[in-house]
């Protein structure tokens, strides 16, 4: 791919911008100190660390998966747009020249990067919009149904009530979580994921490419099915897959990158966004 389009602009970026939105860009020293001070012991902002994360392990099950889209909705001083940044700044730009794409513009830019990257995960400004890219593209063209299987996708938006359909199908609703305790470390990560990014995410894939097999990754995340079900409940089932690859994702980087996550906190937290979403 050549170009990309800009969503809020009218500016084109060129292949070799592109190329640097996409690669290790700042300090890494400086990222991980973030991750370490401002996000671990906060299970909300672990949580959106690990969406940007998970997507590596969706994209290497052995199996087709739907993609699923989560959805940061709340009033506007909750966090969710820096958590949405925190998640895409583990692979690359957390900006709308780098991972942050538009459903009318850039559906083509978007499969061209997953052809390139499948484990990349994206953002948009509308998340009807990308229901229905998801929705609608299911099934329909067999050279494009690969690209858009076990992807993840994150949006934002207002309190607003999502259509039911939009609900229904493959969005899970991220509703009124309140993202971060400590304004002052939202403060810090915004700082930091402006100028360094893409640190994380390069090192999982490759930590997971040189210890597991997609089977052995379907195995960890069959039994983090077991506990989050187990801990949830029968509730759970329709986001059963998504939320137990975000398990097994903490657990993987655990071991990779000598973090510690606090499982149960996390649990209990998806626990609290199941219930909201059922509201």
């Amino acid at each position: 791919m050549m170009k990309k389009i800009s969503i809020f602009e009218d500016d084109v970026v060129d292949q070799e911008v592109q190329e640097r939105l996409f690669k290790p860009t700042g300090s890494q020293l400086k990222y991980d100190a973030m991750v370490r001070k401002c996000v671990m012991g906060d299970s909300t902002l672990e949580l959106a660390l690990l969406l940007g994360l998970s997507s590596v392990v969706s994209s290497m099950r052995s199996y087709l998966l739907p993609s699923q889209v989560f959805h940061f909705s709340g009033l506007k001083m909750t966090g969710g747009e820096t958590a949405l940044r925190l998640a895409l700044s583990t692979f690359g730009a957390p900006t709308e020249k780098g991972l942050i794409y538009s459903m009318e513009k850039g559906e083509q830019e978007l499969m061209d990067d997953w052809k390139e990257k499948p484990w990349l995960p994206i953002g948009v400004s509308d998340v009807e919009g990308a229901h229905d890219f998801f929705y609608q593209q299911d099934g329909t063209n067999p050279d494009v149904v690969p690209y858009l299987y076990g992807k993840t996708c994150l949006s934002i938006g207002n309190e607003r009530e999502l259509p039911f359909q939009v609900k229904k199908d493959r969005v899970i609703e991220l509703k009124n979580v309140e993202w971060g305790r400590d304004s002052r470390a939202i403060y810090r990560i915004d700082e930091v994921i402006r100028e360094n990014y893409a640190h994380m995410g390069p090192r999982l894939l490759q930590f997971i490419r040189s210890r597991f097999s997609p089977q052995e990754i379907d195995l960890r995340c069959d039994q983090k099915s077991a506990l989050v079900r187990d801990f949830i409940g029968d509730s759970i089932y329709s986001n059963l897959t998504q939320w137990s690859a975000i398990i097994a994702t903490a657990e993987i980087v655990e071991e990779g990158f000598d973090l510690d996550f606090s499982i149960l906190n996390l649990l209990q937290l998806i626990q609290k966004i199941q219930r909201k979403g059922e509201e």
